[in-house]
């Protein structure tokens, strides 16, 4: 696998890093698509919650990710990842 070094410390961080760029992809994708059914609609999307909850799961795991990976930094230091 590219990048992929022996270090558990980098492996972990690259894997955290992955898994909030994927995360902070959904959360994006979710916001768009509210923002444009608002530009369409003229107000928040009453008939679209399920949208509105999916956004705020993601918006929970997003945090929980980041959470995870500043402890990772405080504790270890950001990886010199290139």
């Amino acid at each position: 696998m590219p990048g992929q070094t022996g270090d558990p410390d980098e492996q972990l961080y690259e894997r955290l890093l992955a898994e909030w760029y994927a995360r902070r992809t959904v959360v994006d994708t979710y916001h768009r698509s509210l923002r444009f059914l608002m530009a369409h609609n003229g107000e928040a999307p009453r008939e679209q919650p399920e949208l509105i909850e999916k956004l705020g799961v993601a918006l929970t795991a997003l945090r929980a990710t980041n959470d995870q990976m500043l402890a990772f930094e405080q504790e270890h230091g950001a990886p010199d990842l290139q």
